[in-house]
């Protein structure tokens, strides 16, 4: 796939980008789905932590992509591969490193019109930031990895039964 340009006039919708920190490379499925989201024009919302965050970001930086906004939640990002802009999300020092990622993954998800989550096993985080897309009645595609790190399926969480899937998935797969 190839980028092309949009007219500054397309309704631009924001994306939230994000998934489980042991995601150490996107794969070509993946690549395409995030290419074709640059195509769109969506904003896209990141949070700067290891794994999916930082893979997502090398591709769009690799890129150029310029419609980006890195959220963070210490006193600076610990990833913006692309020099892009910020958001700062404020929080209680004493809080947990996970408390304080929480919060900001509560903003993305506020921010946000739709979520894309990477996910390898039903890790602690990205699950909690599926849940708060559904809470938000905010739909969020999944794509799922197995135990290898490799891409083996995606699901559209739309409510809370949806949820079902990644469970019975991981308990026959992994």
């Amino acid at each position: 796939n190839v980028l092309t340009k949009i007219s500054s006039k397309t309704y631009q919708k924001t994306i939230f980008l994000g998934g489980s920190k042991i995601i150490n490379r996107l794969d070509e499925r993946i690549k395409e789905d995030l290419i074709d989201y640059m195509n769109l024009g969506y904003k896209i919302i990141i949070g700067n932590s290891l794994g999916a965050d930082k893979e997502i970001q090398k591709l769009l930086a690799e890129n150029g992509y310029p419609n980006v906004t890195i959220y963070y939640s210490g006193d600076r990002p610990r990833f913006n591969l692309g020099n892009w802009k910020t958001k700062h999300v404020s929080s209680n020092k004493y809080l947990s490193d996970y408390e304080r990622q929480k919060l900001k993954d509560n903003q993305m998800v506020l921010d946000s019109d739709f979520g894309y989550m990477l996910l390898q096993g039903q890790t602690k985080g990205t699950m909690a930031n599926i849940n708060k897309l559904l809470e938000e009645n905010k739909t969020c595609y999944v794509i799922m990895h197995d135990k290898n790190g490799g891409y083996s399926r995606n699901a559209i969480i739309r409510k809370e039964e949806d949820l079902r899937y990644i469970s019975w998935y991981y308990e026959k797969f992994n």
